[in-house]
């Protein structure tokens, strides 16, 4: 999380355009603490970099990322959360 947040930080990303598209994006049938709310675009940001590593990890070689590759990743990090 440390990582993608001085990302952000660094690069001046405008986070609340990010907030709103996922909060448009999930269905929450009770509301979300404002903290939560808060912290969602670096979460989600956080889970992309994941991603891109454990991509990275399993398949040292490839240059193209293809779908069967997220597919992969998105199966590792759900066994770990």
């Amino acid at each position: 999380m440390n990582l993608f947040r001085a990302v952000i930080e660094s690069e001046s990303v405008e986070i609340d355009p990010i907030r709103k598209f996922i909060l448009r994006e999930i269905s929450v049938e009770v509301p979300l603490e404002e903290e939560l709310v808060n912290e969602l675009p670096i979460i989600v940001g956080t889970l992309f970099v994941l991603v891109g590593r454990i991509i990275k990890a399993l398949h040292l070689e490839i240059r193209n990322i293809y779908p069967e590759h997220i597919e992969k990743a998105k199966k590792v990090l759900d066994y770990t959360l």
